[in-house]
């Protein structure tokens, strides 16, 4: 057996590529309603009076000739005793003949006497010998067969209609009187009558094609109504109404329509409020969201996955989730919860910026689909935030760990004997001391850098000359750089705006930076402390010809505890460059760094001049937006 072909034609068949034929449809005119629902009472009113019409004219001319007819055989009956009473009297054919045309003179009927064999024997118009046989003439006939007969027809003697009434002549045997009357009055008061039916039928057609009309009017007026306020719905509109007509059941079917326009257009304000809200909550997620039909085919996306995925809803929809990802680990998570796995999820690393991206994903049953919704997190800061506080815990126990580990062996050492001698012993008490001042320090640093952090070391601000405060902490140390045998410079602008700020917190902001450039400029070398205006800010820079900082190492040099590879050994606490960066924020400015290994380091920080300005970011810093 043959496999059914696909387009489910059998073999011979042809399918015409016309597809079905368009219904056949009559004029516009007569698909209007109000004009299909008047034309079948007005034809049907015309059927029934053009009918009437019919019936009453035969009747009318049957009514006519009827009374006309009983009116001869009356006349005939007394014209045919008449002559039978000259006939018995033994009455000759003169008197007859007198007697024949006196009667003829009486009545306005044409008279003949027929004799038994059908021979005229006398008529009141013609001559009787002209005349053919009337043996055969149906009024005659019917008179020899039941006393009385007549017929209507044309006269071939006087070419007229008449209308001929024939009986018997009493004890005649077998002579028939025919009289004949014409019908052209009778004709003319028939088509008198006619007329007046005409005239009546035209007027009751008029208006009952008037009152149809307005009929029609009043049952399409309302359906007309219904059709326009549905396609109002159709295009939105929902605030037309139907008017009420009086009729019950069209009232009835306006007022259900009424109340299902204003019940759809609730249904729709809900709908949608409901979307709008929908709409706000997907695009206010910072979780990049991505609805699919049952097929993984993305519908919806907001801006969060967007930005993610690197692409525009619009480009999206209709796509396979697969190929708008670009990542075959995130349509796995999608595919394996339409197969029906209770929300998987995995984190992928993802794009050239290699992000990672915890991928979540379930099924939304509804009751005439099935939805695939996949949330997108970007875990990235997350994770080298994990990565900060490891590398901070495992940096204090480092640093708490040497100064203790140096205490432990100096009392160890001291426990031992050394104690005994004065020298030793004052030697290892100083170094005790010394760890114990490096303790104290880096805890005292840890302390500060807390406050500044959680924002509980508020600033102590003053109006100062920037430039001054520069030139006293430059003096303070101007006699450990001479003698570490560094040159130092200090440059500073003339006529320098003042400025609000806490002094002592810049002050220490710069010996941090200076004490830097200290630790990591090799004897000879020279620092070079600069302070300018620039655009509605003051720029302080400290710059040193010392070893430099690796490229790789510049984006961390402000995070807490850390030290370059060089720099690990030396007897800072980590948090100086974190500090500064701290304080340079809380007045609303910004620090940074560029280096080059063997050419030195320049570290700058600006100030803003503005106070409202100095708020304004270090209101930015505090939130995170900078």
């Amino acid at each position: 057996m043959n496999p059914p072909d696909r387009s489910g034609e059998t073999p011979g068949e042809t399918t015409s590529s016309v597809g079905p034929k368009p219904l056949v449809r009559g004029p516009d005119w007569l698909r209007i309603l109000r004009v299909r629902l008047a034309l079948p009472f007005i034809a049907l009113t015309t059927l029934v009076l053009i009918v009437l019409y019919l019936v009453i004219s035969e009747s009318t001319e049957r009514i006519y000739i009827d009374r006309l007819r009983d009116e001869l055989v009356d006349q005939a009956n007394l014209v045919a005793f008449s002559i039978a009473r000259v006939s018995e009297d033994g009455g000759s054919t003169t008197e007859l003949s007198e007697l024949f045309d006196h009667l003829s003179q009486l009545s306005d009927a044409r008279l003949t006497l027929i004799g038994p064999h059908g021979d005229v024997i006398a008529d009141s118009q013609a001559d009787p010998s002209l005349m053919e046989n009337h043996n055969s003439r149906p009024e005659v006939m019917e008179a020899r067969r039941s006393v009385s007969g007549d017929a209507a027809r044309a006269s071939s003697t006087v070419e007229e209609r008449l209308l001929y009434v024939a009986v018997l002549v009493p004890e005649s045997n077998g002579q028939v009187l025919r009289l004949a009357v014409p019908l052209g009055d009778v004709e003319a008061t028939v088509s008198a009558a006619q007329r007046s039916i005409v005239a009546a039928v035209a007027f009751v057609i008029a208006a009952s094609i008037i009152a149809s009309w307005v009929i029609a009017g009043r049952l399409a007026r309302p359906l007309q109504q219904l059709h326009d306020q549905a396609k109002g719905v159709a295009t939105g509109d929902f605030s037309s109404r139907v008017a009420l007509t009086g009729s019950v059941e069209i009232d009835a079917v306006a007022d259900a329509f009424n109340t299902m326009t204003a019940g759809l257009e609730r249904s729709l304000q809900e709908q949608e409020k409901t979307s709008v809200r929908l709409e706000a909550v997907m695009e206010g997620l910072a979780d990049g969201v991505v609805l699919t039909d049952e097929n993984g085919l993305v519908l919806r996306m907001n801006r969060s996955a967007q930005a993610l995925l690197g692409t525009d809803e619009r480009s999206a929809q209709g796509r396979p989730f697969v190929q708008v990802a670009r990542d075959h680990e995130m349509a796995q998570v999608l595919g394996s919860a339409l197969r029906g796995k209770k929300n998987p999820s995995l984190t992928v690393v993802y794009g050239m910026d290699r992000l990672a991206i915890l991928v979540s994903a379930r099924t939304v049953e509804g009751a005439h689909e099935r939805l695939g919704l996949v949330v997108l997190r970007d875990v990235s800061e997350l994770r080298r935030l994990e990565t900060v506080r490891r590398e901070f815990v495992a940096n204090v126990s480092h640093e708490l760990r040497t100064p203790l580990t140096s205490i432990r062996a100096l009392v160890e050492t001291l426990g031992a004997g050394v104690v005994e001698e004065e020298e030793m012993a004052r030697y290892f008490l100083g170094r005790i001391v010394g760890e114990v001042n490096r303790l104290n320090a880096l805890v005292e640093d840890l302390l500060d850098f807390a406050r500044l952090e959680a924002g509980r070391s508020p600033l102590q601000l003053e109006t100062v000359d920037l430039g001054e405060v520069v030139r006293a902490g430059a003096d303070r140390l101007r006699t450990q750089i001479d003698r570490v045998e560094l040159s130092f410079v200090v440059n500073v602008e003339d006529d320098l705006p003042q400025i609000e700020i806490d002094a002592r917190r810049m002050e220490q902001v710069l010996l941090n930076l200076v004490h830097n450039a200290i630790k990591f400029t090799p004897a000879g070398g020279e620092i070079v402390i600069s302070v300018w205006r620039k655009k509605g800010e003051i720029a302080v820079e400290v710059r040193d010809t010392g070893i430099g900082i690796a490229p790789e190492e510049l984006d961390r040099l402000f995070e807490r505890f850390y030290k370059s590879d060089k720099a690990r050994h030396s007897k800072g606490t980590g948090l100086g460059l974190a500090i500064a960066k701290n304080i340079v924020q809380l007045h609303g400015g910004e620090i940074t760094v560029s280096s080059a290994p063997g050419e030195g380091s320049a570290f700058t920080f600006t100030l803003p001049i503005r106070r409202k300005k100095a708020r304004k970011r270090a209101r930015r810093h505090a939130l995170g937006l900078a």
